[in-house]
């Protein structure tokens, strides 16, 4: 139930936030649905790949580690922007765009899902 409404949470900002303020461009609800999808995926699999990076840290003297921490804090803009190459209806105006965009949507879930019981 919680994934459900986090893609309709995320949804919802990229449909705001395209709509209100130009921050992205998205043809229709039913497009910031699946961007909001296909992001989740790639943040998914990009944070999945850091793993490893990690664990070989400290065969690397901290190195990989580092690189791990770099590729989490950018796993949400780069998911975004990998997915304007598969979704038709879904532009990235700019690059603070993006960054900012993926502010709201991290703060946004933050103060939503951190006031759930654990």
């Amino acid at each position: 139930m919680r994934i459900l409404l986090n893609w309709i949470v995320n949804a919802a900002i990229i449909y705001y936030g395209a709509n209100q303020f130009g921050l992205l461009s998205v043809e229709s609800f039913p497009t910031a649905l699946l961007v909001s999808l296909i992001a989740a995926l790639l943040t998914w699999l990009i944070r999945l790949a850091t793993k490893p990076l990690k664990v070989l840290g400290c065969l690397t003297f901290g190195v990989s580690y580092l690189a791990a921490l770099v590729l989490g804090l950018v796993a949400i803009p780069l998911a975004f922007y990998l997915t304007q190459e598969f979704v038709s209806g879904f532009q990235i105006t700019t690059m603070e765009n993006l960054i900012l965009i993926s502010l709201v949507i991290s703060l946004v879930n933050n103060l939503v899902f951190s006031s759930e019981t654990k």
